[in-house]
């Protein structure tokens, strides 16, 4: 699955996720990033770039930006958790994105 990228994945989150998203209509999005845990919002960064587990290229920029895209749903109540795992170098450069 590698060179997939920033583009490809805001394409997915555009085009899929979004508009099941709006249609749930959901009052408070809540995205947890566990290692062994069934996940409200996938937030995981084995797609981050980097990371050799999910061989993708998905850049800190592109997580920021399909973070915002989630802000107009639930009137912004956005809560994002992150779990401390074994990948900490790629996770703290996506931390510092938020």
């Amino acid at each position: 699955m590698g060179n997939v990228g920033d583009a490809d994945y805001i394409y997915a989150f555009q085009k899929v996720v979004m508009p099941i998203a709006y249609e749930f209509n959901p009052q408070l999005v809540i995205g947890i990033t566990m290692s062994d845990c069934v996940d409200i919002v996938s937030a995981g960064f084995d797609a981050a770039a980097g990371d050799p587990i999910g061989g993708c290229e998905v850049t800190p920029a592109g997580y920021a930006h399909m973070t915002h895209m989630l802000m107009p749903l639930a009137e912004g109540k956005l809560v994002l958790v992150l779990e401390v795992h074994s990948h900490m170098m790629i996770v703290e450069r996506r931390a510092d994105i938020t």
